[in-house]
């Protein structure tokens, strides 16, 4: 099937799709709401937890008096909902322009900050007028003061350097006194002690000479620790073997441009093939203390990985590279956390200019918590939005198929939301055998694309290399295999993207793209497995995803949402044309959807803080609305059903239906209220149930898209305090297509744009379009 026709941008029309949200909430009390003796009892139990906080109050030293306490309150899985978050807070709150919620742990613990005996003294009187604070009262389960982690170690290797993080109380000048009195403690114990740059919201130390288990206990006694840990030390392991392979591999062409992208590794070598391609470097060490195979064997990958697989699988033909090498030789020089995330931002910093980011980098066994994330993943989302780039992240290598065992999850940092997070297939498609798997924290849908990153084939009792090839430091053919090899081509891909589009650059736009473009291997898994183990799939080439046939079109809309008001097109441009002889609309449909959310560190499971709700489908007739005090719009649709929702289609598909040839392309996600800032739907519509399809597809049935920003508690609170509007901006492309390639859906949907008032247009393309590599 012939694709000429590039993709296109719409806008929404300003007056008519514009709406404002209206007022929501119920006032009755929830069924959990307890009342009479069990309301008695929990109050009883939650004062008592503040009896034990007011004595933690009491023997806290006089030079910390000002440091407040913090407690973790324990909230029953029925109420963590931020409908029921100002019932929690106005018990601990005594303030009305006093906020004392300073995060979230876990998935549902808040953490509050208590000033004095007085305030918890406040509290008290709270839970004892139980009748007034019913619902709070019962939406708590427990009030205990806060644990700090904390990780002492006997081996004091592991204690030569510490990590410490201190809360966050977003009080500038009490942050300020903090910091100071811990440099003093530090100093006090002969402890060296250096504030290390993270992002804004973490305030972590990295200690040195801390040698002994007094001066441990010193850190843990003081008020403010969140958490003492060794600092994180990292190693990169690489196996290659040598390949011979006869290929003709083309040099860069002295008057042709290409795309670039930046390799955050242990630097590369100037190979007779790689050398021209390097356009810079930018190391952090000296030539002596690199170990360059890892990033060499990376580079490759990204200048000519289409041509060494003899197969096409970005159509990228060429790409420049810039040599940031941030990691040394382990065996001659170790690094930490901090260290390596120093090198990583100074060399970001340093190039605004690059804006694809390769990072097959990572910890090979701490793998991503279930609910908190990693302060490194926190650093790579601060670093992308700062500098408005994208980093394409491994997601890690798992060993435990040698052993009989399951694969074990994603490894810090690839829970990162910004980047672009990518697992490893065989050349058969299949999942890598040590390929990690998600979800990350909070059931974030990581990893997010996979690609080709070779596989262990298992013969008799021993398992046998198939990996994908490139050079050595030595300019020989060598082959190896990880999740570090299939990332560049994700790299190579979004910098191809990149390239073709004569834009502004977008991140949201190509990360949108790719996954857009992805679709799974003919493999016989679940939907959920092949979630888990292969994101959303392997991205189509870069002509493919910009280009359409005459028998379906995509249309891409890049715009914001701000808090208090919502998207919603009543007249969109669905074609008449795929309508069956049974008068029924039919069509195969994808709907992919990125955002940019609002992130705020030391809110654990709830460090994503927004969401896009989502709606596409159908309904009967745009109806006159009467405005009341909760309802703000004129109009809207009369019974819109959202075609996205799986409960629609028949069991059989959602299932695994695998002799059915549309499986491996079916996406039906029920998100529900899990903040995802990437999501997607793939369906024929010719899968929903009989009866749904005479209840919503039968013509002439209207179509509409509805977009709804949602924040959480935290985001709004502080919107509040520091005087900010919340936004999200967001990317969402849908694809309509004729299953049957009959019908010229292309002209009809621009036509429909065109007569229905919106703004439109071809995505801008460069002139010189690339030749794809010919294999």
């Amino acid at each position: 099937m012939k694709k000429y026709l590039p993709i296109k941008f719409y806008q929404k029309r300003e007056i008519t799709d514009d709406r404002l949200t209206n007022a929501g909430g119920s006032k009755d009390d929830p069924s959990w709401v307890l009342h009479g003796e069990s309301l008695e009892e929990r109050a009883g139990l939650l004062s008592t937890g503040i009896d034990d906080i007011i004595k933690t109050i009491e023997i806290k030293p006089d030079k910390y008096d000002y440091i407040p306490s913090v407690i973790a309150v324990e909230l029953d899985e029925n109420a963590v909902a931020k409908t029921h978050r100002n019932s929690i807070k106005e018990i601990f709150n005594q303030e009305r322009d006093k906020n004392n919620v300073i995060g979230f742990n876990n998935e549902n613990e808040l953490l509050i900050k208590v000033d004095s005996v007085n305030d918890a003294t406040k509290i008290k009187r709270k839970l004892n007028n139980s009748i007034r604070y019913a619902k709070g009262i019962s939406a708590i389960t427990n009030i205990a003061a806060y644990q700090p982690i904390i990780e002492n170690t006997e081996n004091s290797k592991d204690r030569k350097i510490i990590k410490v993080s201190l809360f966050n109380y977003f009080d500038y000048s009490l942050n300020q006194a903090v910091k100071s009195a811990f440099h003093d403690l530090c100093k006090e114990n002969n402890i060296i002690s250096k504030e290390v740059f993270y992002t804004n919201d973490l305030i972590i130390f990295r200690l040195e000479n801390v040698e002994s288990n007094e001066q441990y206990l010193k850190l843990e006694e003081f008020p403010a620790i969140e958490y003492i840990i060794p600092m994180p030390q990292f190693k990169i392991s690489n196996q290659e073997i040598k390949q011979s392979i006869d290929i003709e591999l083309e040099k860069p062409k002295p008057d042709k441009e290409y795309p670039v992208v930046g390799i955050l590794d242990g630097g590369i070598e100037q190979t007779q093939q790689l050398s021209e391609w390097i356009i810079g470097s930018n190391n952090s060490y000296p030539d002596e203390l690199l170990d360059k195979s890892h990033g060499t064997f990376i580079g490759g990958i990204v200048t000519y990985g289409d041509s060494l697989e003899g197969k096409i699988i970005t159509g990228v033909n060429g790409c420049k590279i810039f040599d940031a090498a941030v990691f040394p030789d382990t065996n001659k020089e170790n690094i930490t956390e901090d260290e390596l995330i120093e090198n990583i931002r100074e060399n970001i910093k340093s190039h605004p200019e690059i804006k694809i980011w390769n990072m097959s980098l990572g910890y090979e066994c701490m793998e991503a918590d279930s609910d908190n994330f990693s302060a490194f993943a926190m650093v790579l989302d601060d670093i992308q939005q700062q500098y408005n780039i994208i980093i394409c992240k491994s997601a890690g290598n798992c060993s435990n198929f040698l052993s009989n065992r399951p694969t074990g999850r994603i490894t810090i940092p690839a829970e990162s939301i910004a980047s672009l997070v990518v697992g490893s297939v065989g050349n058969d498609g299949t999942p890598s055998v040590f390929s990690r798997k998600g979800f990350g924290p909070a059931n974030i849908h990581k990893p997010d694309l996979v690609s080709f990153g070779g596989n262990m084939i298992k013969v008799g009792e021993k398992y046998i290399m198939d990996g994908v090839k490139s050079f050595a430091t030595n300019g020989s053919f060598v082959e190896n295999l990880g999740t570090s090899f299939a990332a560049p081509r994700l790299a190579t891909l979004l910098a191809g993207l990149d390239f073709k589009i004569a834009e502004e650059f977008d991140p949201l736009l190509l990360k949108a793209l790719a996954i857009h473009s992805a679709k799974y291997p003919d493999t016989k898994l679940s939907q959920i497995d092949r979630v888990q183990l292969m994101g959303y799939g392997i991205p189509d080439t870069v002509e493919n995803i910009l280009y359409n046939s005459d028998y379906e079109i995509t249309l891409i809309q890049s715009d914001r949402i701000t808090k208090g008001s919502f998207m919603e097109i009543l007249e969109f441009p669905y074609p008449e044309s795929l309508i069956d002889q049974h008068g029924f609309y039919y069509g195969d449909v994808t709907v992919t959807l990125v955002t940019s959310p609002v992130l705020f560190a030391g809110n654990g499971a709830e460090y994503c803080q927004s969401d896009i709700d989502v709606k596409f489908g159908t309904f009967d007739e745009i109806k006159q609305l009467k405005i009341t005090q909760g309802r703000r719009n004129e109009y809207g649709p009369d019974g819109f059903e959202n075609l996205l929702m799986p409960d629609n289609y028949g069991r059989r598909f959602i299932n695994a239906d695998f002799d059915n040839p549309f499986t491996r392309e079916r996406t039906l996600l029920k998100y529900g209220k899990k903040y995802q800032p990437v999501k997607k739907w793939h369906f024929n519509l010719g899968e929903l149930t009989p009866a749904n399809k005479v209840k919503y597809l039968t013509a002439p049935k209207k179509w509409g898209l509805r977009l709804t920003g949602l924040y959480r508690d935290f985001a709004e609170t502080r919107a509040v305090i520091d005087g900010e509007q919340l936004f999200q901006d967001f990317c969402l492309i849908i694809t309509i297509k004729d299953p049957n390639q009959e019908k010229m859906v292309y002209n009809e949907v621009a036509h429909l744009l065109e007569s229905r008032s919106f703004i439109h247009n071809d995505i801008t393309l460069r002139d010189s379009i690339q030749t794809q590599v010919r294999i």
